[in-house]
């Protein structure tokens, strides 16, 4: 079976969960990959995914590969952060019906692989705006448990696959009329709804892996991270702890605004307005997947307001920072944290695209911030628009976030990461927006500069020490302490407010 798995695989294995027979394979770390697991199905498109169980499925299921992904637009910014990642000679092709899968990484050992191990769980979601991504090789589970298993932190990782852009998060009256007539529960953001199936399906399904479902750290960055407070909202204690990687200023779309992505959608795809809602849905789900995605492009996929998973939310007389920082009692510990760099990503690779259009990207993600009129006269420098954009669209709302948190009572921690890109290249010297992950996941590249390995060494042992329900580092509570990992000269730090207000006023006098 060599020949049907990457360069990583080593020989088959099989685990036996009543009479289904899971084929996946160990790895040259030791570690037992079963890929691409169906977790739901999609019975029909925009439509609520079906659950799958285990033992659904026939005597085998070969889960030796990574599964499709969501049918998306080509990522143009991921060729810039490869070099931070093993490569792979695994591949993803694209399949809306299908895409539904997790990815489980568990210690060989068989004590490991056996109801009675009870390992944490590590469950990751992927970022991407809700519009691109998928759980598979940045997201390589191999290399953070072989970690676990040298620092005597032993665990599992579980990563997951969902629909997204206008497959996921596309909603309308249509829609709604539809799902009522066929006597379904209206779903106005499958995407979230499809995490939540993968999350129910890892509360019963876990323990067949070693896994304890009464330790599960619920984990992803950017659209993930978001994703994650959404699920904190949600109501539903799935998971018992948080980490929010990187996580953008909280945005929610109206119905309204869906309304309108649908209504242009439907005239971009040259079916009449007059045309009933059947004939509607009927035109949409006629075209081929490529043709939607080509239509929807340039569309932010937010996630849309709903009362019945958002409640309480009011977008016109609350402060946002109170609703999402209302953290339930039932997640024992929440942990948030950037890079320093945020917006390098993007400005640091856009040298060619306008101010105005940098502009529009800041106002898409935090809609409500003033810009600097030095901005839109295009008098900033790269750094300068890099210490802007960071400090506004990811900074200043996570601090009101966790600080609100703080005093209701919860329990959470903050990080920042100062360590910055050694390769050559255009992000080289930043600590750009994802450069997190690499460093989570423990992946190899980074261990080719001795600073870099002492991060990731630090953040993996404080992030391992998490998922074992250990404290990570001080809280923030009333001090205001943060972490920050930068090489060997990790330190825990005050944010207090004078430290505030003079970064307040450095990175503000470059706009004035």
């Amino acid at each position: 079976m060599a020949d049907n798995h990457y360069d990583n695989y080593l020989e088959d294995f099989t685990l036996s969960i009543g009479k289904v027979q899971l084929k996946g394979f160990v790895s040259k770390q030791g570690i037992a990959n079963f890929l691409n697991i169906p977790y739901a199905r999609v019975p029909v498109r925009f439509r609520t995914a079906v659950p799958i169980l285990i033992s659904a499925h026939s005597r085998w299921l070969d889960v030796s590969r990574y599964g499709p992904r969501c049918p998306q637009k080509a990522d143009g910014l991921q060729a810039s952060i490869a070099h931070m990642f093993e490569k792979t000679s695994l591949s993803q092709a694209p399949d809306e019906t299908n895409c539904l899968h997790l990815n489980i990484y568990a210690p060989h050992a068989t004590t490991c692989l056996s109801a009675t191990s009870k390992l944490p769980v590590f469950v990751w979601i992927h970022g991407g705006a809700f519009n691109i991504g998928d759980n598979s090789t940045q997201f390589d589970g191999n290399f953070l448990v072989k970690r676990s298993l040298e620092i005597g932190r032993p665990i599992i990782i579980v990563t997951i696959n969902y629909r997204l852009n206008v497959f996921g998060f596309l909603s309308s009256r249509e829609l709604i009329e539809e799902a009522r007539g066929l006597g379904e529960k209206p779903i106005s953001n499958q995407g979230l709804n499809d995490q939540r199936i993968a999350l129910r399906w890892i509360q019963s399904s876990i323990h067949h892996f070693g896994g304890d479902a009464s330790r599960i750290t619920l984990a992803g960055e950017s659209a993930g991270a978001a994703s994650v407070l959404c699920h904190l909202t949600g109501g539903l204690p799935l998971f018992q702890q948080a980490l929010l990687q990187s996580p953008p200023a909280p945005r929610l779309r109206t119905p309204q605004e869906a309304q309108t992505d649908f209504d242009d959608l439907v005239e971009h795809a040259g079916i009449p307005s007059h045309a009933s809602g059947t004939e509607k849905l009927a035109a949409l789900r006629g075209l081929t997947s490529e043709q939607l995605v080509e239509i929807f492009d340039g569309r932010l996929s937010f996630p849309i307001e709903d009362s019945h998973w958002f409640v309480g939310y009011d977008r016109n007389n609350q402060d946002q920072s109170i609703f999402w920082g209302d953290i339930p009692t039932w997640c024992s510990r929440t942990v948030f944290g950037n890079t320093r760099d945020e917006a390098a990503l993007l400005l640091a690779l856009s040298s060619d695209l306008p101010t105005q259009e940098v502009v529009e990207f800041s106002c898409a993600i935090a809609p409500h911030i003033p810009i600097p009129d030095r901005i839109f006269k295009e008098e900033c420098t790269q750094q300068e628009l890099v210490a802007w954009s960071t400090k506004e669209a990811f900074i200043n709302p996570l601090l009101k976030i966790v600080s609100s948190a703080a005093n209701k009572g919860s329990r959470v921690y903050i990080y920042r990461i100062d360590s910055t890109d050694p390769f050559p290249g255009p992000l080289q010297g930043f600590a750009w927006h994802s450069f997190g992950i690499p460093l989570t996941f423990y992946q190899p590249p980074c261990r080719v500069y001795p600073e870099l390995a002492s991060t990731q060494d630090h953040m993996s042992a404080a992030f391992l020490d998490l998922f074992h329900g250990l404290k990570p580092w001080e809280e923030f509570n009333q001090a205001q302490r943060m972490i920050v990992f930068k090489d060997k000269s990790t330190i825990m730090v005050t944010i207090d407010a004078a430290t505030v207000k003079e970064k307040k006023d450095r990175i503000d006098e470059a706009y004035t």
